[in-house]
């Protein structure tokens, strides 16, 4: 259907006649003098010789038999439009898929007129309708194939109600001899996990047919995850610690484990360990007191580089700059007090 337009003034009949010559005669229609445009759906099929169509927009007084007091003509090529089409894509005939999974199947289509795409499967069983801008469709393949085939159909409706277009493909269908597994990467058997502290759980797995993933640590639901993902973050309560504690990562399928991973873990308090301090006596002639702070696997492990400061009653009297610092591999640190501190509070306890 097209929309022909055209531009009048100064007409004195009150007729508008449109004339389209078809090999079947004349289509004329009738239209107000103020009428500018007319739809014109052309008709199937050849037209005339060489494929060219006149249309005629007249001026004709309320006497038919008046002559025209004013029209203007065109001529147009008319073709036949392209074929409407479907072809799918994906998947292949030669493709060998599995029964009961779904697959996302896909398509390219052209030139359709209809609305509508109707998708059907082995048997001619209609499973869906799409809009004609559809491409894809996420199809699980039935598990009563017969003799291990199964096609899906993809037809697009004409306003007639038939198919306009379609493209069927048939795909060999197997059960699936591989088993679900789920295996832990992260945590490792007999690792220790610190109380308080966030880990992610990692693993891997295939051929799950569950819902999703649930965590568990003992008989507690700590996570859970997409049955797509391979890890989920677990923050361990303080109330684990000192506790062995089997970490279950299991795909559950219809409210029951499909398959499960499991490693035993030990949960143990974070080992905080005091620095010491050692006082050592001044080095002959230098006046000067040298002190050592040591501790391994310090929390706060104290850098190269850093400002120590001395406190007497929470109060900050004194501070050593990084200059003073001798070394520093987070674990021992040696400086030594210089002079100014020397004799300058007299007798005390002090905080480094």
């Amino acid at each position: 259907t097209y929309t022909v337009k055209w531009e009048s003034g100064n007409l004195t009949g009150d007729v508008i006649q449109v004339n389209i010559s078809g090999p079947s005669g004349k289509i004329v229609s009738y239209l107000p003098s103020t009428a500018t445009s007319y739809d014109w759906t052309i008709p199937a099929g050849d037209y005339t010789t060489n494929n060219k169509v006149s249309i005629s927009i007249n001026s004709v007084g309320s006497n038919e038999n008046e002559a025209y007091e004013a029209y203007d003509t065109v001529v147009v090529n008319v073709t036949e439009a392209p074929a409407p089409y479907i072809n799918i894509i994906s998947p292949k005939s030669t493709d060998t898929l599995i029964a009961g999974k779904t697959y996302t199947v896909k398509w390219e289509s052209g030139n359709l007129t209809g609305n509508i795409i109707k998708i059907l499967e082995s048997g001619g069983r209609p499973v869906t309708y799409l809009p004609s801008t559809a491409t894809s469709y996420n199809w699980t393949i039935p598990s009563d194939c017969v003799n291990n085939k199964a096609n899906i159909s993809i037809g697009s409706i004409a306003s007639n109600g038939k198919y306009e277009a379609l493209d069927v493909v048939i795909v060999n269908v197997t059960e699936d001899a591989s088993p679900p597994y789920i295996n832990i990467i992260s945590p490792k058997p007999n690792d220790t996990l610190i109380a308080g502290k966030t880990y992610t759980v990692k693993w891997e797995s295939g051929n799950l047919t569950g819902d999703w993933i649930l965590i568990y640590a003992g008989s507690n639901l700590v996570a859970g995850a997409s049955i797509s993902d391979n890890q989920a973050l677990w923050t361990i309560p303080e109330s684990y610690a000192g506790k062995n504690l089997d970490i279950s990562v299991g795909s559950i399928k219809a409210g029951n484990w499909e398959v499960e991973g499991m490693v035993n873990v030990l949960i143990e308090k974070e080992n905080v360990i005091t620095p010491s301090i050692d006082y050592v006596s001044p080095a002959s002639g230098t006046g000067r007191d040298t002190i050592k702070i040591y501790g391994k696997n310090l929390v706060h492990a104290i850098p190269d580089g850093a400002t120590i400061q001395f406190l007497q009653n929470g109060e900050v009297v004194h501070s050593v700059g990084s200059k003073n610092i001798h070394s520093s591999d987070g674990s021992v640190i040696t400086f030594q007090i210089d002079n100014n501190f020397l004799g300058m509070l007299g007798p005390g306890k002090y905080q480094i």
